[in-house]
């Protein structure tokens, strides 16, 4: 709220500055955003390559022979 001394004595050049700030501010922080959502695309589409390319399929196949875990305890012994 502005007073009647206000209006006679010029604004200071403060309030000018800090817009001016507020603007170039707001500008940097959307672009380091954008830099940020960029280089994280980047490293994300890097590291799904580098799984690909270390990830196998199942190693089995039908009809392979394989072991058999049986998780049920034997009767008599201690579980």
């Amino acid at each position: 709220m502005r007073i009647i001394e206000d209006l006679q004595v010029p604004r200071d050049s403060n309030e000018v500055l800090i817009g001016v700030y507020l603007t170039s501010l707001t500008n940097k922080m959307r672009i380091a955003a954008e830099e940020a959502r960029i280089h994280l695309q980047g490293s994300q589409r890097r590291q799904k390559d580098h799984y690909d390319r270390l990830a196998h399929g199942s190693p089995y196949e039908v009809g392979d022979i394989v072991w058999l875990r049986n998780y049920s305890v034997a009767q008599g012994m201690p579980s």
